[in-house]
């Protein structure tokens, strides 16, 4: 796999390893092994096959305030 450099300061949105692991200590009191953060992955990356609804939703809601 080939590593992508980000520069943060120009994402909307990132989720980490780290983000996975802080948040499966909190819910299962363990952090993930290599296998259980790949099927997150697929989970999150199935989860965003919605992201351009939710970025319209997100843009009107910002753009239609009074």
């Amino acid at each position: 796999m080939e590593t992508k450099l980000v520069d943060v300061d120009k994402c909307l949105f990132m989720l980490t390893f780290e983000d996975a692991q802080f948040a499966a200590k909190d819910l299962i009191g363990r952090e993930l092994t290599t296998e259980e953060l790949q099927e997150v992955r697929k989970g999150i990356e199935w989860g965003m096959d919605s992201w351009p609804d939710v970025m319209r939703t997100a843009i009107f809601n910002v753009t239609t305030r009074h």
